[in-house]
């Protein structure tokens, strides 16, 4: 039996978030929303599920794959302008068996799909309904099923449905069940009515973390290892003695909670989290890798990294001092070390190379006319600008000799390395022409990477790159670097160079 999840949001959410992740990727008692869905699915002999997503395919394939981890067959379906559920169906139908599931919103609950279809083939109806008990899907909820038409949740249909003048700009299942009651298309409620939570806005990410943590969903597979009632850690977690754990709380694997630091109750960490000394979280969500330095007071609020959005107002606030709130994997002196590796080595190529330098800047002076020595505007990595979260590229100037061999022409740059401005080995630094270039989902990464002089295809054979080929391989290399692979790449780019 196959599937159709609606991943496409029409609520209102925090800016600040949905760029950083699609809704349907928000963690959820320590798992993307999306995966306890396919969780669900899967358990009921769904073999195939279609996801239909507005944004972001390229990181919901990435967290996801093909679906070999659940034993299901995973399909993305990109629709760009979501406009209603029948325009989007129709596009693929012909793929889809019969009859199929539809969950038109990305909802928590647990229908038993398979008793579900029994009935509906049973009654031989072309299309059968299933309802969601309202007490734990809305709060606005104003009575039985009946009352308000976005109960309605779930339906298994006939393919054939679908070329039936099925409602097109729509995007709630009560008004299909009206059109089928008006156009005599055999429809019907499933017996039973199920409890779930609808998330489509903060207030619902929020209800949904709750009722989580607080056992009111228990058909969710919340990971790690339960140590406590309410107290559940993912493996390599690491919790000083004199820290405090107050349930209902999840601990990500290899989540760190320093000395005299609490967490809980109603708390949610993801994976790779640390808490500094005397740092306390209460009633948060807080998301992957994500750093809180000593003494920090996070409540009511969504983490992730430097950005924290509080559940009452929604507006992301950014912290731009890493000591208070970052990035977990940063913490530590493993950026710095490599910086320090790469300003050492150009203070070393400095010394070694002073005579010629001297030598090349001495002819500048004697030319000034001939613009030897030149300068270059360019732009490296996105900063922070302010706490509203606004990034742009910072702004930097190179130095460099106007020769053929590069090895001369970056003899002055090797002062520019030393103050900082950039890397021995980087990303490409882009023109200031350049400022909006890398706009497309897949080249956010490379954006985020310390300039260099050397980029990682120096190191190959292949002498021409096209611009598509380059971002990739500055992707992989900047969400892979290690302080080791950067002086391989230098060391093979050296040699190159010599062989001209």
């Amino acid at each position: 039996m196959d599937a159709v999840v609606l991943c496409c949001n029409h609520a209102p959410l925090p800016s600040s978030l949905a760029e950083r992740l699609p809704l349907c990727l928000w963690p959820v008692a320590g798992k993307p929303l999306i995966e306890h869905m396919i969780e669900s699915l899967a358990r009921h002999d769904v073999q195939r599920i279609f996801l239909v997503v507005e944004d972001s395919p390229f990181k919901v394939e990435q967290a996801l794959g093909k679906g070999e981890k659940w034993g299901v067959s995973l399909e993305l379906r990109l629709e760009k302008s979501f406009r209603g559920m029948g325009e989007s169906l129709r596009k693929f139908s012909s793929a889809l068996s019969s009859p199929f599931l539809l969950l038109p919103r990305l909802s928590l609950w647990d229908a038993p799909w398979q008793a579900v279809l029994k009935e509906h083939l049973d009654a031989d109806r072309e299309a059968t309904f299933v309802p969601m008990e309202e007490a734990l899907a809305q709060e606005e909820g104003e009575g039985p099923f009946g009352e308000k038409a976005d109960l309605l949740q779930g339906l298994c249909m006939k393919r054939e449905v679908l070329g039936k003048e099925c409602p097109e700009k729509t995007f709630a299942l009560g008004d299909w069940k009206d059109a089928f009651e008006e156009r005599d298309i055999q429809a019907a409620l499933f017996a039973e009515s199920f409890s779930g939570c609808v998330v489509s806005d903060l207030s619902g990410y929020r209800r949904a973390n709750r009722l989580a943590l607080d056992g009111r969903l228990p058909f969710l597979r919340i990971p790690g290892r339960e140590w406590a009632p309410g107290d559940r850690r993912g493996v390599r977690c690491r919790v000083h003695p004199s820290a405090r754990i107050s349930p209902p709380a999840v601990l990500g694997d290899g989540c760190e909670i320093s000395a005299g630091a609490s967490v809980g109750p109603r708390a949610v960490l993801g994976e790779g989290c640390v808490v500094d000394r005397g740092a306390q979280v209460r009633h948060c969500v807080v998301w992957p890798f994500t750093y809180m330095g000593a003494e920090t007071r996070v409540r009511e609020s969504v983490v992730d990294g430097n950005l924290m959005v509080p559940f009452s107002t929604g507006q992301g606030v950014y912290v731009p001092d890493p000591f208070i709130l970052g990035d977990s994997r940063q913490k530590g002196p493993g950026q710095g070390f490599n910086d320090a590796v790469h300003r050492l080595l150009a203070l070393a190529g400095l010394v070694i190379s002073s005579p010629v330098l001297l030598c090349l800047l001495a002819y500048h002076k004697l030319r000034p006319g001939k613009g030897f020595l030149r300068k270059e505007a360019l732009l490296g990595e996105e900063v922070l600008e302010d706490l509203r979260g606004r990034r742009a590229p910072r702004p930097f100037t190179l130095h460099a000799f106007s020769a053929r061999s590069p090895l001369l022409r970056y003899l002055p740059s090797l002062y520019d390395v030393l103050r900082g401005e950039l890397n021995l080995v980087g990303v490409e630094p882009r023109a200031p022409g350049q400022a909006n270039e890398g706009d497309e989902e897949w080249q956010r990464p490379g954006l985020q990477g310390r300039p260099g002089l050397v980029q990682p295809w120096h190191a190959l054979e292949k002498k021409e790159w096209d611009p598509v080929e380059k971002r990739v391989m500055e992707n992989y290399y900047v969400q892979t670097r290690r302080t080791g692979e950067d002086l391989k790449i230098l060391w093979k780019a050296l040699v190159r160079f010599l062989r001209g």
